[in-house]
């Protein structure tokens, strides 16, 4: 269990860390500060706008690795059913969300295709990888099963929204033209949410399995 806790942790510490660092150094197109109400996460991985990006585009990179671990874990002390297809979509979720770090926002259009395999691989993952832990009764009380189920459930609801209002030019002028941004910008805001939905749904499971499931030695 303390693993598991532990990976949560190095998790949360590297993605506020590295946006930080990122932060700290940003000026926008219009030399505004970064805002996570009108920029986009991966504009924090910009090298035109952030001299410390790279930071940011490398945390993404070993974000995979710790999920990884955490993955690990699972597998090792949970019988999940279906183990063959939840591993294959692990692999393939983790391949595109380090995809997003190696092809930055500054390597088009690789970045966007990148994106878009993190946000749908995550997706499927997310759903099969919470419906074979519901099959084995692994969560220790019912608040965690429900927390977890809900953090899916936003993730989807989110992804949906962003993928039915997202609009290619108008994203294009306003991150990339002099073209000075709402203070609140809709989208900005949601892919915000799915990012932090995927990670909280990480370390959700991660504190919310039973004991017994996971290896006593940990």
């Amino acid at each position: 269990m303390r693993k598991l806790r532990l990976i949560a942790v190095l998790l949360i510490a590297n993605s506020v860390i590295a946006a930080l660092i990122s932060y700290i150094n940003f000026h926008g197109v219009l030399g505004e500060p970064y805002s996570p109400l009108n920029h986009f996460v991966s504009e924090l991985g910009d090298l035109r706008y952030s001299s410390t990006a790279w930071v940011f585009n490398a945390s993404l990179v070993t974000l995979t690795f710790i999920i990884s671990f955490w993955f690990y874990e699972i597998l090792k002390e949970v019988n999940l059913k279906n183990k063959q297809l939840v591993t294959a979509l692990f692999v393939i979720a983790m391949i595109a969300t380090a995809s997003v770090g190696i092809f930055n926002r500054n390597i088009q259009p690789w970045h966007k295709i990148a994106t878009t395999l993190t946000f749908t691989s995550n997706a499927l993952l997310m759903i099969v990888l919470t419906n074979a832990l519901h099959q084995t009764n692994s969560f220790a009380s019912k608040i965690y099963e429900n927390v977890t189920t809900f953090l899916v459930f936003l993730y989807f609801s989110l992804f949906g929204v962003a993928a039915f209002f997202f609009n290619v030019a108008y994203m294009t002028m306003v991150t990339d033209g002099m073209v000075a941004r709402p203070h609140i910008w809709p989208i900005a805001v949601i892919e915000w949410g799915i990012f932090i939905s995927m990670l909280a749904w990480v370390i959700s499971i991660a504190i919310g399995l039973k004991p017994r499931v996971v290896s006593e030695k940990s």
